[in-house]
């Protein structure tokens, strides 16, 4: 009886760890804020967008410390993702008619931003900055033209200044 019980446990283990496995499989792979640089299309693909052909390098100031690609979403949400040369996103703006996904654009970020943004008094209604432990997000605009920008102090490369680069 004592081995037939073990045995029930270890099937239950395995069904349970496989299970956990397969839904890690499924969950789909993003670059979003501090994600990697190589997963950007994922991230215009979430949000129905294509990314952009055109070279932003001379228009935003590009170093060579850091680049910059952009997509537009289906809802014509212009998107920058900002790349240190380590492959790591250290920013993402947007500007657009209305508000992107910012589950997506946020990654791993989002569910901090989203506890200290319901935690926050908004004063202005056309101007926000969230700034949680690890990011911070700054909002604005009126109805019809939002932009917005969120970065990642400690994943800016060396010299570069998030709050002044990520527009």
């Amino acid at each position: 009886m004592k081995i037939v019980s073990i045995c029930a446990g270890k099937l239950a283990l395995a069904v349970l760890l496989a299970g956990c496995f397969l839904a890690a499989a499924a969950v789909p792979v993003r670059a979003g804020l501090g994600g990697d640089a190589t997963l950007i299309e994922s991230d215009a693909a979430a949000m129905q967008g294509k990314m952009s052909q055109s070279s932003l390098t001379q228009e935003l100031g590009q170093s060579a410390s850091y680049n910059v690609k952009t997509f537009v979403t289906g809802n014509g949400v212009t998107v920058r993702e900002y790349a240190a040369q380590s492959g790591r996103i250290f920013g993402v703006a947007w500007q657009g008619r209305r508000p992107p996904d910012l589950s997506v654009l946020l990654g791993s970020y989002y569910p901090e931003y989203a506890t200290v943004a319901g935690l926050k008094r908004h004063a202005d209604l056309h101007h926000a900055v969230i700034t949680s432990p690890n990011s911070v997000v700054v909002m604005g605009g009126h109805m019809g033209h939002l932009v917005g920008r969120a970065y990642v102090p400690r994943l800016a490369p060396s010299g570069v200044d998030p709050k002044a680069v990520v527009k």
